[in-house]
């Protein structure tokens, strides 16, 4: 039986595994879905970039020295960033990649069975979730009358050229919908946002 099982291999995830390493929690693994390190952020549109500069998006213990935290990252400088501090700390080896978590079940005696996509159960002491909030797409609940117009969740997008041409409506001003709504409109016949208010925009 593991110690401990961490679902999930974004920056907390990463953290969380460094943490109960240098704690002494003995046998440590690291379930992720994805092929690499990085979470949400590894899977996201082309041009992302952090909204966070990289002094506050570094962690206080891998500083990657001055002159780089006054920029903001690309989401591949973040990945790559991630995964060597995973690989100075140790973490790398304990993640299996590729690991789709699809049941956690507690058990009467001891413990937690981890179920995995691929059939495989592991068991383990302790539990820590580190999948974020918003590995799962979030959908308006009109999202079932739209019978005749094709839609898509941020979560899909990766750049603009499917809407080239089009009149496009971006549900949502937050940092993925402002990205989608500056790109789409560069390309499409006409782009619209719809806000819930207008707090926040300058």
């Amino acid at each position: 039986m593991l110690d401990c099982i961490v679902i999930g291999a974004g920056p907390g995830g990463l953290v969380c595994t460094k943490e109960l390493l240098e704690q002494g929690v003995g046998e440590v693994v690291c379930l992720e879905q994805a092929s690499d390190v990085g979470g949400v952020f590894a899977n996201t549109y082309d041009s992302l970039v952090l909204t966070s500069s990289a002094t506050i998006s570094m962690f206080s213990d891998f500083w990657l020295g001055d002159g780089n935290q006054h920029r903001f990252w690309t989401k591949q400088e973040a990945v790559d960033y991630w995964r060597r501090y995973a690989q100075h700390f140790g973490v790398l080896e304990r993640i299996r990649f590729n690991s789709k978590v699809v049941g956690v079940v507690p058990q009467e005696d001891e413990g937690w069975q981890v179920e995995l996509a691929s059939g495989e159960t592991l068991s383990s002491r302790r539990i820590a979730l580190a999948i974020g909030n918003n590995s799962i797409p979030k959908y308006p609940a009109w999202k079932e009358l739209l019978t005749e117009v094709e839609y898509s969740h941020s979560q899909e997008y990766r750049n603009a050229d499917r809407f080239a041409g089009k009149n496009v409506l971006v549900v949502g001003g937050g940092e993925s919908g402002s990205d989608v709504a500056l790109e789409a409109s560069r390309v499409a016949n006409k782009c619209w946002v719809s806000l819930r208010d207008t707090t926040g925009w300058v």
